[in-house]
């Protein structure tokens, strides 16, 4: 990451940051400070959205592991959290 790149996860208000820090290591299971295959299924799967199969969620994983080591650090896994919410659109209010 460049030193000039602000990280999505301190965009975030410290309430965001504090909940959503706690939300993801409440999935590493282990308390190794990685999140495995398994372990980001289950964040996938519970975030609702639809189901994942393994091969979905090493893809997904292999885009946002920046050392390519085959797993998420829980830092990755809150930056990628970071950057969709912050990408998420404002919902239509219907009149």
């Amino acid at each position: 990451m460049s030193s000039d790149k602000t990280s999505s996860f301190s965009k975030l208000s410290k309430d965001v940051q504090e909940t959503l820090s706690r939300n993801i290591r409440s999935f590493d299971v282990d308390n190794d400070g990685i999140i495995n295959v398994e372990e980001f299924k289950a964040v996938l799967n519970e975030m609702g959205i639809k189901t994942y199969d393994d091969k979905e969620v090493e893809e997904i994983m292999n885009e946002f592991d920046v050392n390519k080591d085959g797993s998420l650090t829980v830092e990755e896994v809150m930056e990628m959290s970071a950057e969709a919410l912050l990408n998420e659109e404002e919902p239509e209010i219907e009149k």
